[in-house]
């Protein structure tokens, strides 16, 4: 199984981390056919649904950022649609990996900072 972070479009709902066995756990998750866009710093893979435009789905506001944020290329031109999913990059054999814990630590674990 592999760790990864799960961020819904709406933004009413929490992003969590969820456990994915196999192709069809994303497609679930992404509602259809999977797009992969590599971030770097961590490495990590971002997947969402490649038909997200022509379906018009909600553009994922949270996701967006994070791809901006961690792929300098994309920012402000790519804006990801519809629910997506996190992972870490595939190891040298091409096998899935978890989420970094750096991006888990990033995203769920850090605390407000002071404004002096």
């Amino acid at each position: 199984m592999v760790k990864g972070i799960f961020f819904p479009a709406g933004e009413q709902y929490d992003i969590e981390v969820r456990k994915y066995e196999k192709l069809i756990d994303y497609q679930g998750d992404v509602d259809g056919l999977i797009e992969a866009s590599d971030i770097a710093r961590p490495d990590a893979t971002i997947f969402s649904n490649e038909e997200g435009l022509l379906r018009r789905l909600d553009i994922n506001r949270r996701a967006s950022l994070v791809l901006w944020l961690h792929n300098s290329r994309n920012r402000g031109h790519t804006a990801l649609r519809g629910d997506v999913v996190i992972i870490g990059r595939p190891d040298a054999d091409g096998a899935t990996q978890d989420v970094p814990d750096e991006l888990i630590e990033l995203l769920f674990n850090t605390g407000p900072t002071s404004t002096r």
